[in-house]
């Protein structure tokens, strides 16, 4: 079977999906830090989709960057087939849409060639920066509103402009290259999951700024815009599985296929100060205001999430899509999203209540098969950036905070690495080690993963949090969490024993 590449295109099936456009005519326009499957299950994908309709999209390219070394593999086998690759459409009615992907024309690996991005960066052509890295990777702490700006990766990408290894070294070195050679800047789009995404993202970039130099400082904070988004696609990790199925529906042999759902949404800060695409002609929601929507779609669905993977965890499911079928946890489900809904700022045309079942609908798709394992990975960011902003707004307006605390009480019963029928489990979180080593206290202090911990700075001293937590707690430790997501809190009537 020949291999997925430019010149192996014209083989494919006739169900495939194929990029309606030359792609010997599209130019770099576009870099991308932090490619992986859900840039290109969302955003290349826009881009794809705008590129076969409109030939002026096809100056914004993108060159892949990728920095950690786990993804040397990926740019690897991206390289090899021309960054062509395949996503695998997943509908509810179980038929899968092979379709592929031609925006990315370069991909990089930073470690090996750093001049390389650099060069591309301080090219004039490219106009976007756009960031997929992960919200570890903004060095922020949301608690605090902070920036760990003493972290030793930035202080190394301050004092070193040649080889960066950070994308905010990249960034802030390639702005400044610019500004000395009178290039007009490039704009910087967040593309993650962080609550004010393009306000944290400039705030970096400044202060790393600062520290290069007080005229980059200077040009940065009045020429360079930082237009926030709000993303929102359900990729789950590529299997050894997707790829066999990609080759078998495209009849080519793919390296790096996606899997992905075929719901998608992009909100945008119209904010572009050096021009962008008309991705409108897509479906991108282009907006003067980000944050409602990425209020809706943080609290709705990715705290939704949680509450179904920490449950779904203790009670032994490895998929979502089972974990929402079980009564119990989709009922923690609804009722935490019932909870939400009445902290968020209202959307014109948009109904809460009919966005939520349809994440119930897309979290019950079996062709999915996203894994609870996925959803669990790095909890305590989650928990932070995530479901605890929604307990402390909850509890500040005087409303019904339950199924958000059950959600926070699952997860520090999660923490103890053992599911309810005793079987063990890895903990994957940066903060792993430490909040296992608190959590194996349980038996005799059931705050100690509260006690003195900056997570849960403004809740560990409010005896309404501490109260309800610990009651539930508890009660998953004695009863099990299947009894305790059925029983109302009111019908609990153990003393919590808060500090």
């Amino acid at each position: 079977m020949l291999r997925l590449s430019q010149d192996s295109l014209e083989r494919a099936s006739a169900a495939t999906v194929l990029p309606g456009y030359d792609r010997s005519e599209v130019t770099v326009g576009t870099v991308h830090f932090g490619v992986g499957g859900f840039h290109r299950a969302h955003q290349a994908m826009y881009l794809d989709s705008l590129m076969a309709r409109d030939p002026h999209a096809r100056v914004f390219g993108i060159c892949g960057v990728n920095l950690l070394p786990q993804d040397r593999a990926l740019v690897e086998a991206m390289n090899r087939q021309d960054c062509l690759y395949t996503v695998l459409v997943r509908h509810a009615d179980g038929s899968t849409t092979p379709r592929v992907i031609g925006s990315i024309v370069r991909h990089i690996f930073a470690p090996e060639a750093p001049e390389a991005v650099l060069s591309v960066l301080e090219d004039p052509s490219v106009r976007i920066v756009t960031l997929t890295i992960t919200e570890g990777g903004y060095f922020y702490a949301p608690a605090s509103d902070t920036f760990d700006m003493g972290a030793p990766a930035l202080l190394r990408d301050a004092a070193n402009p040649l080889a960066p290894s950070t994308a905010f070294g990249y960034i802030v070195h390639a702005l400044n290259r610019r500004r000395l050679a009178g290039v007009p800047p490039f704009t910087v789009q967040s593309c993650d999951n962080l609550h004010g995404n393009g306000d944290i993202t400039r705030r970096v970039v400044l202060e790393l700024a600062e520290r290069v130099s007080p005229q980059l400082y200077a040009w940065v904070h009045s020429e360079v815009s930082f237009p926030g988004s709000m993303v929102d696609r359900i990729t789950p990790r590529s299997t050894p599985s997707d790829r066999a199925e990609a080759s078998e529906l495209t009849g080519l042999v793919d390296d790096a296929p996606v899997s992905t759902e075929d719901f998608s949404q992009w909100v945008v800060h119209d904010d572009f100060t050096s021009g962008r695409p008309a991705w409108q002609d897509v479906g991108v929601q282009m907006v003067a205001d980000v944050a409602p929507y990425e209020r809706m779609k943080m609290r709705l669905l990715n705290v939704g999430h949680a509450s179904i993977a920490y449950a779904g965890r203790l009670l032994g499911h490895e998929f979502a899509h089972e974990a929402c079928e079980d009564p119990s946890v989709q009922g923690l489900l609804v009722s935490y999203q019932r909870e939400a809904a009445l902290t968020l700022t209202p959307i014109p045309g948009t109904d809460f209540e009919e966005y939520s079942a349809s994440v119930v609908r897309r979290f019950r798709n079996p062709q999915m098969r996203d894994s609870v394992t996925r959803l669990t990975d790095q909890s305590s960011t989650m928990l932070a950036n995530y479901t605890l902003p929604v307990v402390r707004d909850l509890l500040d307006k005087g409303l019904e905070a339950t199924a958000a605390i059950t959600i926070v009480a699952c997860w520090a019963r999660f923490m103890e690495g053992r599911d309810e029928q005793g079987r063990e489990y890895d903990v994957v979180d940066r903060r792993g080690d430490e909040l296992r080593r608190r959590a194996a206290h349980h038996d005799e202090d059931i705050f100690a993963l509260v006690r003195d911990n900056p997570l849960f700075d403004g809740l560990r001293e409010r005896d309404s949090f501490l109260d309800e937590y610990g009651s539930i707690l508890r009660a998953i430790r004695s009863e099990g969490t299947r009894e305790v997501l059925g029983t109302p809190s009111a019908q609990r009537a153990a003393s919590s024993g808060a500090p």
